[in-house]
């Protein structure tokens, strides 16, 4: 089947070659091949997917201001007062506004989508089917990279909305303790005051870390019955798939705050004389100096009756302990493994599916961390 397929490819590359000569545009080879007016309606059906796609990009804008509450930017406009701008009236106006935008826009879409289907049967039927999907997908690629633009704009529009609304209704001063020696800037205490629940995207992802849940996903479907593929094909889709996600990560557009409020945070969590943390209770945010929160610390693990202190040969690290750990515990599991049994069969064992999941996978050592209470020093 593979081999079948790259075939039929290299045959469809050689024929497309054959007919769109890399000395003429693509322009010139419908023009004289065809006719002036089968570009025309090539060059508006592609102007039609542009805008229907568009669309759909604003409907989903739209509808995400609904479901949070949110009203756009173009929908806030400007009243003879402050106080008109905070009534009930001047609220639910925006609404309505916001619904009937909605339904223009959907509306939009279908009329869009109606027309490219009427152009596209009249296409297809004076292109051959080759030179068609060859146009056609030449255009999609020029239309998908504008829209990946669009959609950034939108998602960055929406943040920066998010950001407005959540700034208007925190008050730093009540959110934000800062215990250290460090006097934060108007901004830092703007972003803090949002809490620390961003779950900012890292700017370049670490490949054998992003790998491992596909490998763990693996090792407990590998057994399973893949209906009509091999374990061997399941296994090559599983890895094409974590590959081409890994190469098609984009930081701006996992990015949930605004590239400012990214660089501020950034710059405050390079600041190695400080720690930011959330406060034991609540979303609280407590600032303490490192040396502060280290003596503090260290007094803590200095209590004997609660820990031990662990000591490392000289010839091993601590990768050398956790790694002896696991494979004990690999081997204990393995001694109470039942193979092929369910759970009402087994006495004091356990079964291979019991067994894959307690397996252990990558260990790492924990770190130990405290929160502060947000009304005194940790």
């Amino acid at each position: 089947m593979g081999v079948t397929l790259f075939v039929c490819t290299l045959v469809f590359i050689f024929i497309k070659r054959l007919r769109f000569p890399s000395n003429k545009s693509i322009a010139d080879v419908i023009r004289s091949r065809y006719s002036i007016d089968t570009l025309k309606k090539i060059r508006k059906f592609e102007k039609l997917d542009f805008k229907y796609r568009k669309s759909l990009l604003d409907l989903n804008f739209l509808q995400k201001c609904k479901d949070i509450n949110i009203i756009p930017k173009f929908l806030q406009f400007k009243v003879t007062s402050r106080y008109l701008k905070s009534s009930t009236a001047y609220k639910e106006s925006q609404i309505k506004l916001l619904n009937e935008e909605n339904k223009i826009k959907d509306s939009q879409s279908r009329k869009l989508l109606k027309e490219i289907d009427q152009l596209k049967l009249i296409i297809v039927k004076t292109l051959t089917y080759i030179d068609f999907i060859h146009v056609s997908s030449l255009f999609a690629l020029s239309n998908d990279s504008k829209l990946l633009i669009a959609e950034e704009r939108q998602h960055r529009k929406f943040i920066n909305l998010e950001n407005d609304i959540n700034t208007s209704t925190h008050d730093p001063e009540k959110i934000i303790f800062n215990y250290s020696s460090y006097e934060l800037s108007k901004h830092e205490k703007r972003v803090l005051a949002l809490g620390l629940n961003f779950g900012l995207p890292p700017l370049k992802l670490n490949l054998p870390s992003y790998l491992a849940p596909f490998e763990i996903l693996f090792s407990h479907l590998k057994d399973e019955n893949f209906y009509r593929y091999s374990k061997d094909e399941f296994k090559t889709s599983l890895k094409d798939i974590a590959y081409a996600s890994y190469r098609n990560y984009s930081f701006n557009k996992e990015l949930n705050i605004s590239k400012e409020d990214y660089d501020i945070l950034y710059n405050l969590s390079k600041k190695e004389e400080l720690v930011i943390q959330r406060s034991d209770k609540g979303n609280s945010v407590v600032i303490l100096n490192r040396n502060d929160y280290d003596k503090s610390m260290t007094a803590i693990l200095s209590d004997k009756r609660k820990f031990e202190q662990i000591h490392i040969p000289n010839n091993k690290d601590i990768l050398n302990i956790i790694l002896s750990h696991e494979q004990k515990v690999s081997e204990f599991l393995k001694t109470i493994r039942v193979e092929n049994k369910t759970r009402m069969d087994l006495n004091g064992g356990i079964t291979d599916e019991d067994y894959r999941k307690l397996l252990p996978i990558g260990p790492k050592p924990c770190i130990m961390y405290c929160n502060s209470n947000k009304h005194k020093k940790l």
